[in-house]
């Protein structure tokens, strides 16, 4: 019988004291990373490159491609070709594309060859300038409907406009030299004449009582959040998808207010956190608690939602998704019900205010037509002066009133010396 071959025994060493402490050094940096993820769940997030954003392109055949874009490549981007932007239940648009097309915006806003700085506000830019630029050079670079789409993305592009419109004065403008020497300096890109029209709306005197108190608005703002330039929707999207989970405002504001290590960025802001988790009892919808801590909610926007988003549209999503206008208890509306239907009639007040003002104005237009149209029959039908078309007498003589036609017939066919016929 053959012997068996003996192998040595293998030798178990033991971890060196370098082999430990790594170790050690490797749970406790997963140990740190799971209890600053728990105190602040934005600490370990990073986007896959800092660089470029990774956005679904799609072509004219309907077939998507994962794409690594910057917003320089979107000038450049070939016809056909249109990015997929992703968009939440409260019409906001959210993922990396949400970051490529912000960018985007931004460049648009920046160049005033879209929209020039000569006018006063964004509502008096014309809305051909708007139909332009959303026509050809949105659609063709996004793939967005004309409906909801277009109101976020053509109110994100004023909203930009008037930031660098305030930057561009504050950067242009030399408080030491006269208005006039100030005019004779235009800014790169900027033509005399535009230049001259925004000076002449920003050192209006009202403008400048409006400026000093927004100035002075800004300084009460004492709680600055930690999100940069990544919008609420897309850091409250990013959350719920890594945690499966919906976050509620009062959560987002806890996470947008703290810094990485935890803690909040000053008292203030962590004061607010505790009335928010305080009021949070159950018995309060999150509207209310905001209301509550906050005071009335501005019509315009919701507090804790970001850009495009005002309090009535939050209720009708809150209803639209599972919830209902009326309280299953008392089959009352509740506090926040009643707060969001004000909130809704006062913007229906607005826009019918907005209407009635815009019918003021043709009145006063139509007027003024209907001056020069009487002053030109007075002047010129019937006594038309030597060179005077016949056509337009014609036209003018065509807008008298059918009873002044019927008299001037009328009158064209009574015999005249009349009285002299009927002596003799």
């Amino acid at each position: 019988m053959p012997k068996r071959k003996r192998y040595p025994p293998k030798s178990r060493s033991r971890p060196t004291q370098i082999q430990r402490d790594t170790q050690n050094q490797s749970e406790g940096q997963s140990l740190s990373q799971t209890q600053d993820e728990a105190e602040n769940p934005l600490s370990t997030y990073k986007r896959k490159s800092n660089k470029y954003w990774i956005v679904d392109v799609i072509d004219e055949e309907g077939v998507v491609k994962e794409t690594n874009l910057r917003v320089q490549d979107m000038f450049v981007l070939p016809m056909g070709k249109k990015v997929v932007l992703e968009w939440n239940n409260r019409n906001q648009p959210v993922g990396e594309s949400a970051g490529l097309l912000g960018g985007f915006l931004g460049s648009i806003a920046s160049n005033f060859e879209y929209f020039p700085i000569g006018f006063e506000k964004w509502p008096k830019i014309p809305k051909p300038y708007k139909e332009h630029v959303w026509t050809n050079t949105i659609k063709p670079k996004f793939q967005v409907n004309d409906e909801m789409n277009k109101k976020y993305i053509l109110g994100n592009i004023g909203r930009k406009w008037r930031d660098k419109r305030i930057k561009l004065f504050d950067e242009n403008y030399d408080p030491s030299l006269g208005k006039d020497a100030n005019i004779d300096l235009p800014p790169a890109g900027i033509s005399k004449d535009q230049w001259a029209l925004f000076l002449n709306y920003r050192l209006n005197e009202k403008t400048m009582e409006i400026s000093c108190k927004n100035r002075v608005n800004r300084q009460k703002q004492t709680v600055p959040h930690i999100l940069g330039s990544r919008s609420i929707a897309r850091t409250m999207h990013e959350l719920e998808i890594k945690a499966g989970r919906p976050y509620t405002r009062g959560q987002m504001y806890s996470i947008a207010h703290k810094k990485k290590d935890g803690s909040f960025v000053n008292d203030e802001a962590r004061q607010r956190s505790e009335q928010l988790n305080m009021q949070a009892d159950g018995t309060s919808s999150e509207a209310d608690t905001y209301i509550n801590v906050w005071g009335k909610e501005h019509p315009g926007r919701a507090r804790g939602m970001g850009f495009g988003v005002c309090p009535s549209q939050l209720f009708r999503s809150t209803c639209s998704s599972g919830g209902s206008p009326v309280s299953p208890s008392s089959g009352v509306p509740s506090n926040t019900e009643w707060q969001a239907m004000k909130l809704e009639l006062q913007e229906s007040k607005s826009k019918v205010k907005a209407l009635e003002s815009e019918l003021q104005k043709s009145k006063s237009r139509f007027k003024v037509l209907e001056d020069q149209m009487s002053y030109l029959y007075q002047n010129f039908v019937g006594q038309r002066p030597f060179g005077f078309p016949n056509s337009i007498a014609n036209q003018v003589a065509d807008l008298r009133s059918p009873v002044e036609i019927q008299h001037s017939s009328s009158a064209s066919h009574e015999p005249q010396g009349r009285g002299t016929s009927a002596a003799a």
